[in-house]
Parts: C-alpha cells; sequence; structure tokens
C-alpha cells in the first residue's frame, strides 16, 4: 500500500510539473494556474489514469494522455473563444500550449513508468504472490515469468509436485491466514488443470482480501463468463477479482452517483419527512431499518430503509418476504410496490458502500446459502452493490434462495457487460417499474 501511495505521489508531482512547464514556456499568468492545474488533476483522475499505478501497459499510458489532454483542451478552447473573440494569435497560443503540455506530461510519466518496470525486471521491485498449485504450470509461472512467490499453496492435484516441498505453505483451508499473515499482494492459480470448483471455493475463501486473484490464461476456466484479462510482464492473467469496467467509467459513474443521490435526496426531502410521519403515526417502531449487508469484496454494511415491517419481525433465522407476508405493515405494502422505502439508501451511496446500479447487496446468511447452489454469486463482490440492478429489473424480489439464484444470472451478465450506457439503461427501466408501481415480487 505504502508503495502504491507513492508510485500515485510521483505521478501527480511528474503532472504538477509538466504543467509548470507550460506555464513558463507559454507566459500563463500566475493567478490562473492555481484554477488551471485543478482543472487538469480534475481531467487526469476522471480519465482514470490514477486508478491503476503500479501494473501499467506504456502503450495505454500513451493513449490516455494524448485522449485526456486533447479532451481538455477542446474544453479550454471552447470556454476561451466563448470569452474572447477567437484569433490567429488564440490558436497559436493554445497550439503552443498543448504541444508544451503532451510532451512534458509524457515525457515524465514514461520515465517513472519505465523506472518502476525496470525494478521489476531487476528483482528490485516484486508483487508478494501466494501460487496455488504444486505441479509443472505453477514451477514455469514462478521460475520463467519472474513472479516472486511467497510459496505454495497444495490444491490436492492428482499430478505430481515439482515445486520445492519446503516452499509448500498449506492447502486451499489456509489460504486466509496464509495470505494475511504474509501480506500477500496477489493469489495466483495456477494448477496443472482448469477446475472451475477449485476456483470457487478460492473466491469463496478469498472474497474478504485485498489481493488480487487471478489465473493463469492458459487455463481458460469460467468459459461461461466473460473475464478481464490483465498482463504481468507482458504474460496474459484472467482476473477473477477486478471491475471489468473501465477506469475512467468507474469514475464517472462515482461523480453520477453523488451528483444524482444529492439531487434525488434533495427533491425528496420533502416526501421523505411525510413517509416518516406516516410511518411513525402508523405503527410502533423506529422511522429507519438498519440491516447489515455484504457489500464491495466483503465489506460490511448497514444498509439504509424505511421501515416497511412490524418490529421484530424476525426472530431467529433470517427470513425472506413475499407478497401476502402479514409482515409487513399497510404503510409498508404502498412503499415497497413503488420502492418508496429504498429512498434512505441515497444516504449509502453518498457513504460510497453502495452504487445507483449494481446487484442487490444480500445479508451474509443468504450469501453463503446463495453459494451453495451458485458459487460465481462471489464474482458479484468485484464491484460495488447497488439501489437497482438488471436482476431486479429483469426478475424481481425473489421470495426464496432458489429464485435468487435464479436472479443471480442476470447479475452476472451485467458485470460481464457492465458500462455506463448499460447503466443507463438499468436506470430508465427502474422509473419505469417505479412510475408503474409494478409489483415486482417473483413468486
Amino acid at each position: 500500500m505504502k508503495t502504491r501511495n507513492w508510485q500515485l505521489a510521483k505521478y501527480i508531482i511528474a503532472d504538477c510539473i509538466s504543467m509548470t512547464v507550460a506555464f513558463v514556456a507559454c507566459q500563463i499568468p500566475l493567478v490562473n494556474c492555481l484554477l488551471i492545474a485543478c482543472f487538469w488533476i480534475s481531467v487526469y483522475w476522471i480519465s482514470g489514469y490514477y486508478n491503476e499505478v503500479m501494473h501499467r501497459s506504456r502503450l495505454t499510458e500513451l493513449i490516455t494522455t494524448i485522449v485526456s489532454i486533447t479532451l481538455g483542451y477542446i474544453v479550454i478552447a471552447a470556454v476561451l473563444l466563448y470569452m474572447q473573440q477567437p484569433s490567429l494569435a488564440l490558436l497559436q497560443h493554445l497550439l503552443q500550449y498543448f504541444a508544451t503540455h503532451l510532451i512534458a506530461t509524457y515525457t515524465l510519466r514514461f520515465s517513472i513508468t519505465q523506472e518502476m518496470r525496470n525494478r521489476m525486471k531487476s528483482g528490485d521491485f516484486f508483487f508478494k504472490a501466494v501460487v496455488v498449485g504444486t505441479g509443472r504450470n505453477a514451477l514455469n509461472l514462478v521460475e520463467n515469468i519472474g513472479v516472486r512467490t511467497i510459496g505454495y499453496i497444495d490444491a490436492k492435484e492428482r499430478h505430481e509436485t515439482v515445486v520445492d516441498h519446503d516452499m509448500i505453505l498449506g492447502n486451499i483451508e489456509h489460504l486466509v491466514p496464509i495470505v494475511k499473515e504474509n501480506k500477500a499482494d496477489e493469489i495466483i492459480i495456477a494448477t496443472e488443470e482448469a477446475d472451475n470448483q477449485l476456483i470457487f471455493n478460492i473466491l469463496k475463501e478469498a472474497y474478504t482480501l485485498e489481493a488480487e486473484v487471478k489465473v493463469i490464461e492458459s487455463l481458460r476456466i469460467l468459459p461461461h463468463v466473460n473475464m478481464p484479462v490483465d498482463s504481468i510482464m507482458g504474460n496474459p492473467f484472467i482476473s477473477l477479482s477486478k471491475n471489468k469496467m473501465p477506469h475512467w467509467q468507474q469514475n464517472v459513474k462515482r461523480i453520477f452517483d453523488i451528483c444524482f443521490s444529492l439531487v434525488a435526496l434533495t427533491a425528496a426531502a420533502p416526501l421523505m419527512l411525510f413517509i416518516a410521519l406516516l410511518i411513525k403515526a402508523t405503527s410502533k417502531g423506529p422511522v429507519f431499518y438498519l440491516q447489515e449487508r455484504i457489500g464491495h469484496h466483503g465489506h460490511k454494511f448497514n444498509i439504509i430503509k424505511f421501515r416497511s415491517m412490524h418490529t421484530d419481525a424476525e426472530q431467529n433465522v433470517p427470513l425472506l418476504s413475499s407478497e401476502d407476508d402479514k409482515r409487513i405493515t399497510k404503510v409498508g405494502r404502498t412503499l415497497r410496490r413503488f420502492r418508496l422505502d429504498e429512498l434512505p439508501q441515497f444516504l449509502n451511496v453518498l457513504r460510497g458502500d453502495m452504487s445507483i446500479v449494481g446487484y442487490r447487496p444480500e445479508r451474509a446468511y443468504f450469501v453463503d446459502k446463495i453459494s451453495e447452489k451458485s458459487p460465481e454469486y462471489h464474482l458479484l463482490l468485484r464491484i460495488l452493490p447497488g439501489i437497482t440492478s438488471w436482476g431486479m429489473v429483469k426478475y424481481g424480489y425473489a421470495t426464496s434462495v432458489e429464485k435468487m439464484a435464479e436472479r443471480l444470472q442476470y447479475d452476472i451478465m451485467y458485470i460481464e457487460n457492465c458500462s455506463i450506457l448499460i447503466d443507463i439503461k438499468i436506470l430508465i427501466h427502474t422509473f419505469i417499474i417505479i412510475f408503474r408501481g409494478r409489483e415486482i415480487i417473483k413468486r
């Protein structure tokens, strides 16, 4: 973490230096420099350049730099042309600033990226990895690709063990404590044969860890799930724990989540006050209901809802609601029909627990139950859960674990294809459901 933060700081400092070079070369007044600097740092953040600072592709870095700076200058040019008369001198000044800025920015960025790559090649810096497998694939991974392993995890394969026996740290059951004790950055699966059940077991064990889970590309596991592909020193790996949405879209989505939530909470404030008074007047108990859910990478958080059930609706074992559930109050039934009980969840979005669009988070009890029937559930934990989801739009609320497992397939489809456009499509369908007051409980 410290290395990543320092690497991020170096990129930000380099970008500030390149801006200063452009300011001096183009004789921009000092009073405007701070405002322009804030603008450019915002542009770079939105572009996703600061999201991943360790595993860097030089080609991707070049493209990102050119695109972000070009788009930034289009915005600056539009503002300047609006504020003053266009002229040849203004155009020349902008082109000079653009060229100086682009060359200085990419030169400094490239030097930092190349320095890190050189450190990785020389072995001065490496990611600490735990390798699952003890056969030829695991040995080749370490010897030929240059991954520095803390040790190996015995996957209990039928193949001969060829790695150093002293480097075997334990089996799959010991994975979590081994990763935590050694502060591993990555879990790399390099077994001799593709075993989806093994993969799902590892995901189930490791979803609470910060370590990234990868699989060597040659195994070609999970053929029905489209996974992002990364590379280490030019060698392909399938990432099982990384969000497939491009970094710039993730950042735009977060900005949208915050702005949309602020607008929604402000616009709905009178309605929410009315709902709160109505709940208080018609049934005993608190206005809001807090319930622990499992979110991104196993993060536990309290989801906030308007109370739609009588107090003490659950005594021991968690229960799912149904259309004719006696625990639901009269007011709560109307709130649920129009999804008004979920309005307070915009606070969860502002806190960073949830997104507007994602998958519906479940309680730990049901996470375990769903995983027994559909082990791929843990693939969802790569992203933030949402107030609405493709599963909720196409399937609705589920009244049993079996129904929840069926709905899961829509959410898996979402994470395979997640994008800003898909989110907009899901939001439109959600609004249609809300305005129609359509019942969305699947029997």
